[in-house]
């Protein structure tokens, strides 16, 4: 997404650590396994580094409720909306969530944000997502572009 690794080394410029939720219903699904994955993370953070963007931390969710895995076929408390995996880091990495921000392409990803004073944008929206926003609270700010954080 053009301008997405210039906003995020602003970020790592004001201090601020990255680190990336994700939800990876595919896991589940049989689409790839945990372990191609997990490869797929391990070459994005050598890339992101070698772009002046450390990746902190990495944390997915490999379950979907209709997957066909059945160890990944659950109900968790680490896929998006819930906010477990948010809390996880916030363990890991002792993090005051009220000063972090999350930046999501859908309501799903930024909950945390009704459960903390965390702030959070909302990325290239759509009608779906512009329905949902109340549901998010004041905090939450809808942006097409990530030029916008800049």
């Amino acid at each position: 997404m053009p301008g997405a690794i210039d906003a995020i080394r602003d970020f790592v410029r004001q201090e601020y650590l990255i680190i990336i939720i994700t939800n990876q219903s595919g896991i589940a699904r049989g689409y790839y396994t945990e372990t191609d994955y997990v490869k797929l993370m391990e070459w994005l953070k050598v890339d992101m580094q070698k772009k002046g963007v450390p990746i902190a931390g990495c944390y997915h969710c490999p379950h979907h409720p209709e997957g066909i895995i059945p160890k990944y076929a659950i109900s968790c408390d680490c896929r998006k909306p819930k906010t477990g995996l948010f809390w996880k880091a916030k363990e890991e990495f002792n993090l005051d969530m009220d000063a972090c921000i999350a930046i999501g392409d859908k309501p799903r990803d930024l909950e945390i944000c009704k459960e903390t004073k965390m702030q959070g944008y909302l990325l290239d929206y759509n009608s779906d997502c512009i329905k949902n926003m109340d549901r998010l609270g004041s905090n939450v700010k809808m942006i097409k572009r990530w030029s916008a954080l800049r």
